[in-house]
């Protein structure tokens, strides 16, 4: 482009960041629109209450969202929208629209009480709470329904209730989400209940624990105290009426970052649905109107209003990536490649994580939009390669990030996407970042031929002046970094690559924090002067791939490739990548930090967050656990391809919610339904407690008991790789996960065997989508709990033959084999195992029960409570008859209830009793 005749500028940034948000492209900031005109409400009070009131809202808002995005979101959406009307009529009335609640907050909050059903519809679906009416109000529509005949009736005690307890909470001083909140809790629990808490708050308690306190002195404590609720008629043992005593239905907590009972659902709800319909939740400060924004006639995606200070964040990395938009321009530059953003995200959000598709669709893009070349980074690594198929490393060290600020962003993004991983004892490839000095040359003397000023190539695109030195094709000197914890997290920081008098002096580059991440160690051979928490590379490395190791602790280590004692690859399911497009149009660009013009090719850089859908749980099956009682083993296969923070394992004793469930989502069930769900649990299994079992699903119904004395304790076998192993216990109510069939198991204890019980799972992102639907065990999947667990060995006294009779006197038994309570009164009988010396000499610590003969066995009842067992010699010679003088037996005696029981197991040496016959 040509100046000469005119003078013709234009300052902006280089690096410009455009935040994208679902498919929008967002500014950095937006001015605030001005408040719209509130429709005239019903009666003059509520006039004067909205006038008298602030024009914008103290509590939080979705800005920006609209309705189709919202039906796609969740259908169950639509039963609200169609009472729009109504809802914005009594919510102006009752002046809940002037205290600054706005629409989608009133739908997510009825759409949690009553999935948006009338009463009517609620009667004929056989809802217990039908009375209650869309809003669930207790005075006057449950208790006294004859006061709320009407659905306008409803939704407006409804309304007016909200706009009460909002009210309240907003006068006593409270505001933004933790007024919100209160306002909820004190809905769902009561006013005096809400009003208790807030004291408490006054007395410098935080929200979480004042809610807690006051849901606990109602509804009743922890460890079943009961609260002020209880009353005295219906009370059950410990005093407490079951209906109103109960702090796990009543006052639990689903979602720990809320931490406010009943809230803390419809807060997770409320955003998501706001997200999820293109807007952002504003915590306040957001303008007063009714109505939500709708796309414009052009089909653009709306620009969402941002609170004042508001700056757009990544939700997962702390790792900035790039600089705030801030630039200015005049003609001849084009904005347009701005609007075409949206679309291009488009093409490749239905990649979802996979970034062999993601690239591809970039190539794809490339060829129909030819001035632009994509450059894509993920997990420090650069992914995208030119037509000629090689890895774009000069560019996006060129263009994107200067060579020193990419060396500390690449690793630490590289180490955060490691560290988020839910996978343990697994790698994470890493591919050293600096590129050969004849790469950068070429590229460099290439621009040069173009008539770009080496000024501006210097300190525009950041490369820096190359030396003679470096130029002539010679080596640059090592890189240093370095890892230091930083609270909860590591910090990252790059260290000189010219060594001076032997010292690494620190560059001036903005170092980096990572949350959350534990370092280990460097390995040796990448380490400066032996220092464990240093990477240390030359140039001549470029391209060399490291291995990042995360064991089983989380600790993640730096070495060689290949050389980590798993080389198993950490499985990420959400995904953020970096963008660094590069218009091949070029500008006269002035650079105000360093005072210099020169030509250059606009670059926008952004990053985005491609995230797997949940879905429904496979494999579910329930089995009876051999040789328990009351136990169900439940496994199923882990859900892949999605963050899945915790798998959510339900039971109930109503067989008709099998059917109630089948084909249902938990986004929609009724409250009534997902209560006796819940109610019985065991809950939530989060991922991140899982244990590691090297045991085939298989060998989980084949328990090996190894008597030690009477009883013993149960073990399963245990495959390895590397030969056999001692088998191992696995306990009851535990997350266990079989790296051998890769399957998800538990134990679930005390499920009893009458009746039948109906199960189901379910699995939830880290972002809280759960599942589509329920899964439940196919046809044939699922077995009855039986009680199989054998009582344990009879503790023998000293032996007498007499009269031709083996006569052994046995203590009562009254424990199971495994250590268990047992009631003596139900063994009915007992068996007599014979080992034969020589035979058990072969042995060294066990032998198998099953290898013994055995002989049902009876006798007479001792005033103690035990037995004394008379055994015929005659009976027991063909049992005990062996070749040697004399002849010795060892005897084990076990007792039987109903059905002898036989099982697998072993018994140690120490258990028997070693009887000379005559």
């Amino acid at each position: 482009m040509s100046t000469s005749g005119k003078k013709i500028g234009f300052a902006f940034f280089v690096a410009v960041l455009i935040v994208l948000s679902s498919v929008s492209v967002l500014a950095q900031e937006t001015e605030q629109p001005q408040p719209s005109s509130t429709p005239p409400a019903d009666n003059a009070a509520a006039t004067a209450t909205a006038s008298a009131t602030p024009t914008t809202s103290r509590i939080p808002n979705c800005v920006g969202w609209d309705t189709e995005k919202l039906f796609a979101y969740k259908q169950g959406y639509q039963k609200c929208l169609r009472f729009k009307d109504l809802f914005q009529k009594y919510a102006q009335q009752e002046g809940l629209s002037a205290l600054g609640m706005d629409d989608l907050l009133i739908y997510t909050t009825v759409l949690l009480e009553s999935t948006c059903m009338t009463r009517e519809e609620m009667k004929a679906a056989n809802k217990k709470t039908a009375n209650g009416g869309i809003m669930q109000v207790d005075w006057p529509c449950l208790h006294e329904p004859e006061k709320c005949p009407t659905l306008d009736d409803e939704i407006r005690e409804g309304m007016k209730e909200t706009s009460e307890k909002l009210k309240a909470v907003l006068d006593k001083g409270m505001s933004g989400k933790e007024g919100l909140w209160m306002s909820w809790f004190s809905y769902n629990r009561g006013g005096p209940c809400a009003k208790f808490a807030m004291n408490r708050m006054a007395e410098g308690k935080t929200i979480q624990e004042a809610t807690d306190e006051a849901c606990a002195r109602s509804y009743g404590h922890p460890d079943g105290t009961c609260g002020i609720t209880c009353k005295p008629s219906g009370r059950t043992a410990n005093g407490c009426t079951e209906y109103y005593c109960d702090y796990e239905f009543y006052c639990r907590v689903k979602y720990t970052d809320v931490g406010v009972h009943y809230s803390d659902k419809r807060w997770h709800e409320y955003v998501d649905a706001c997200e999820n319909a293109g807007g952002k939740v504003v915590d306040q400060g957001a303008p007063i109107t009714l109505g939500a924004a709708v796309t414009s006639e052009e089909g653009a995606a709306p620009e969402a209003a941002e609170a004042a200070g508001f700056k757009p964040t990544h939700p997962y990395f702390t790792v900035p990536y790039s600089i705030n938009p801030s630039f200015s321009v005049t003609v001849p530059y084009d904005l347009a490649i701005y609007d075409e953003m949206p679309g291009y995200i488009n093409k490749l959000v239905s990649c979802r994580d996979d970034v062999d598709c993601i690239t591809g669709n970039v190539s794809l893009i490339e060829e129909e939009k030819k001035d632009l070349n994509w450059v894509v980074s993920y997990g420090g690594n650069i992914v995208s390669r030119d037509k000629a198929g090689i890895l774009e490393y000069p560019h996006w060290q060129a263009y994107c990030e200067d060579p020193e600020q990419h060396a500390i962003n690449s690793i630490a993004e590289a180490i955060d996407a490691c560290a988020r991983s839910k996978s343990k004892d697994c790698v994470c490839p890493y591919t050293l970042p600096i590129v050969r000095v004849e790469e950068i040359s070429s590229w460099f003397f290439e621009s040069l031929m173009a008539g770009e000023m080496e000024s501006f190539t210097s300190s525009i695109l950041g490369i820096g002046l190359l030396s003679v030195r470096e130029l002539s094709g010679q080596e640059w000197d090592y890189r240093i970094l370095g890892f230091k914890k930083a609270g909860s997290g590591l910090k990252v920081s790059l260290f000189s690559t010219v060594d001076v008098l032997g010292v690494a002096l620190p560059i001036s580059r903005e170092a980096q924090v990572v949350d959350n991440a534990d370092f280990k160690s460097v390995a040796p051979d990448w380490r400066y002067e032996d220092n464990s928490k240093t990477l240390k590379y030359y140039v001549s490395s470029a391209g060399a791939v490291l291995d990042l190791y995360k064991d089983n602790n989380n600790n993640i280590s730096i070495g060689s490739q290949g050389s980590a004692t798993s080389q198993k690859q950490c499985e990420l399911h959400n995904k953020v990548l970096k963008f660094c497009i590069i218009q091949n149009k070029t500008f006269m660009a002035y650079n105000q930090r360093d005072n210099k013009m020169g030509m250059q090719q606009l670059v926008l850089k952004f990053s985005y967050l491609f995230k797997s859908e949940v879905t429904d749980v496979k494999g579910f099956e329930v089995k009876d656990a051999r040789m328990a009682t009351n136990t169900s083993l439940v496994m199923w296969e882990p859900v892949l391809g999605a963050d899945v923070e915790q798998y959510n394992l339900f039971h109930t004793d109503n067989l008709s919610m099998a059917a109630n469930l089948k084909g249902v989502s938990p986004a929609d069930i009724s409250l009534e339904l997902r209560t006796d769900l819940e109610h019985l649990g065991p809950g939530p299994l989060p991922v991140a407690e899982q244990t590691y079992a090297d045991v085939a699903i298989a060998d989980l119904l084949s328990p090996i008991c190894i008597v030690e004395g009477t009883t013993c304790q149960m073990k399963y076998k245990v495959t390895t790789k590397t030969g056999p192993a001692e088998p191992m216990p696995l306990d009851l109510g535990v997350l266990y996960y079989s790296r051998v069939d890769e399957r998800f198991f538990y134990f679930m204890p005390d499920v009893n065997n009458d009746p039948r019980y109906v199960f189901a799972i379910t699995a939830t992102e880290s972002d809280g989508t759960e599942s589509p639907s329920y899964t439940q065990p196919g046809e044939g999947k699922q077995e009855d709990s039986v009680h199989d667990l054998p009582p344990a060995l009879a503790t023998i006294g000293y032996p007498v033959i007499e009269g031709g009779n083996l006569i052994l006197p046995v203590a009562p038994v009254n424990s199971n084999i495994d250590g268990s309570y047992l009631d003596p009164v139900s063994v009915t009988g007992f068996m007599l195992y014979c080992f034969e010396s020589a035979k058990l000499a072969t042995f060294t610590d066990t032998v198998p029960l099953s290898s013994g003969r055995s002989l049902s066995v009876s006798g007479e009842s001792l005033v103690d409570g035990g037995t004394r067992l008379v055994i015929p010699l005659s009976d027991l010679e063909p049992y005990c008859s062996f070749q040697s003088s004399p002849k010795v037996a060892n005897i084990v005696v076990a007792a039987t209830k109903g059905p002898t029981q036989f099982y697998q197991g072993e018994v140690s040496s120490g258990s028997f009793l070693q009887v000379t016959l005559p």
